[in-house]
């Protein structure tokens, strides 16, 4: 009796795996095709078709087909594909044979594996298909450098270096610029140590680690002014906004009523913002400071000191500067203020309203230079001629001729420096300011001026796609940390740190490539082109 039974559950055994083996023979297998791309790579050939599934109706569907080749246009082909148990056939219209696949579907990968005997050949070759994903295209935020997008942490007072000097801070607000030779000078008798200050502005919140350092200094025929007064610190906030790190310094002012003391206190005010960029540049790292993106810029006399960090050099220093009959030798331009030895190299200059006494000292540097200049000012003037004409012949009484923002620029082009120069027709002095001494319109057009010309010198090798043919695409990756590629008419298939290749669909009419990205300083760019086929 207990064999009897026994022999019943092995019987019973046996038919249900039997069952279970007819059942899955025969049912089809849920897999989950939908509308949309796919990719059909093998062994052989890489990636080989592009699949465009357009209707779906049970284990049937039909779409349209690409073939991959060294060609740039991929021919269309439509297709029909069944499913059945683990087979696809994949009917073509010039091809009465349906093509076998078998397959396996990984649910993890989501992608179909398995082989298949091409046309006209014995041997199996191994393939995938795969969901084409769109790779992600972002189009990045171009604000950084072209319009506010920061809030501004500001840090006052910050000591640079000590000198001995008479003063380095007058409140201008009150003081006519043309009344500085009638007053006050002969309280220019004993120097004194003065700690030397700046006010250093700070984009809030941002991520990048190095920004370009913008220096501003002020004007007042080095005798006023002040690193706080109004136009410096809107435009220092306006630019630390952009996302620069900003810096608005003061410097020695005051001199005896003679030529010597005038042209020594100008060196002076020279070597103290040279000393401001010495500190600077050794706290790049503190301060967020990319120091191959140095600016430098400054109104009137801070435009002469400007000048002057960038382009003069120990060679040009000016004769007075060295030991004369009442002062002792000055120095070399590195040597005072602070005893900082670092070397920096000057991107930009604004020079608004300055001018230089020695015109070959542009050729020290190859940094670029944007100047505005009224073509009436009498204080500094735009060509070679003395300053201060409004006082008469008696100004080549205190002054030497100085080179104005005209012959800065004929200079500049004549070396080949990138330069601009705006002239304002029948305006005089302090563009900046009305006869009320207030910020005018033209303030304004200034600031937006040096903000266009030096996001050029930060973004001096725009992004550009370029093509080796009608398949290849690249952009020079110097200066790029980033891009993103899309395509309209057809689709990428590869994406490596040269740029892209791309296939184009035959049945679409319109081919667009385009590419998104940023670069090391923060700065986006955008591009695209069409690419037309014949």
């Amino acid at each position: 009796m207990i064999r009897i039974t026994m022999i019943y559950k092995k019987l019973y055994l046996i038919l249900i795996f039997f069952l279970f083996v007819f059942v899955s023979c025969d049912r089809q297998i849920d897999v989950p095709i939908e509308k949309g791309d796919y990719v059909f790579t093998d062994q052989s050939y890489g990636i080989r078709y592009y699949l465009k599934v357009d209707t779906i109706f049970g284990p049937n569907l039909d779409g349209r087909l690409y073939e991959i080749d060294d060609e740039p246009v991929m021919e269309m082909v439509p297709f029909e594909l069944n499913l059945h148990r683990r087979n696809m056939y994949v009917k073509l219209p010039d091809n009465n044979k349906n093509v076998k696949l078998k397959y396996e579907y990984d649910k993890r990968k989501n992608i179909f594996m398995g082989w298949y005997v091409p046309n006209g050949k014995n041997k199996k070759e191994q393939y995938q298909i795969y969901r084409y994903i769109e790779p992600e295209f972002v189009v990045y935020d171009d604000s950084r450098y072209k319009r506010p997008c920061f809030d501004v942490n500001v840090k006052e007072n910050v000591i640079y270096g000590n000198v001995r000097g008479y003063w380095d801070s007058m409140n201008d607000e009150t003081v006519n610029i043309g009344d500085v030779l009638k007053r006050g000078i002969f309280d220019a008798i004993n120097k004194k140590s003065i700690d030397l200050k700046m006010d250093i502005y700070m984009p809030d919140d941002d991520t990048l680690r190095n920004r370009p350092l913008l220096m501003l200094v002020h004007g007042g025929a080095f005798f006023i002014g002040d690193k706080a007064s109004l136009p410096m610190k809107k435009w220092c906030n306006y630019f630390a906004s952009l996302g620069y790190v900003c810096a608005s310094i003061n410097y020695r002012m005051g001199f005896k009523a003679n030529a010597i003391s005038i042209e020594r206190t100008a060196y002076e005010a020279t070597q103290d913002g040279h000393a401001a960029m010495r500190y600077l540049v050794h706290q790049a790292d503190i301060y967020g400071i990319d120091t191959s993106l140095l600016f430098v810029g400054g109104s009137s006399a801070g435009s002469i000191i400007a000048l002057n960090i960038a382009f003069m050099r120990n060679e040009n220093r000016p004769r007075s500067s060295y030991k004369v009959m009442l002062g002792p030798d000055l120095g070399d331009i590195e040597s005072s203020g602070n005893n900082l030895h670092v070397d920096f190299k000057i991107k930009g200059v604004a020079n608004m309203w300055g001018g230089v006494n020695d015109i070959n000292q542009i050729s020290n540097a190859d940094a670029s230079i944007i100047s505005f200049h009224g073509d009436a000012d009498s204080v500094l003037p735009i060509n070679h001629d003395y300053p201060f004409n409004l006082i008469g012949k008696m100004n080549r009484l205190f002054f030497n001729m100085i080179y104005g923002s005209e012959c800065i620029n004929d200079m500049a082009e004549t070396i080949g420096l990138r330069h601009k120069l705006n002239v304002f027709h029948d305006r005089g002095h302090a563009l900046h300011l009305d006869y009320n001494r207030k910020l005018n319109d033209d303030f304004y057009l200034i600031q937006n001026e040096i903000r266009d010309f030096f996001y050029d010198d930060i973004v001096d090798n725009p992004a550009a796609i370029m093509n080796v043919s009608d398949k290849r695409f690249y952009i020079d990756m110097t200066d790029v940390v980033m891009v993103d590629w899309k395509v309209d008419g057809g689709f990428i298939v590869k994406n490596d740190d040269d740029g892209v290749i791309v296939s184009w669909f035959s049945d679409d009419d319109k081919y667009k490539i385009k590419a998104s990205g940023y670069y090391a300083t923060g700065a986006s760019f955008y591009d695209s082109l069409i690419v037309k086929h014949n």
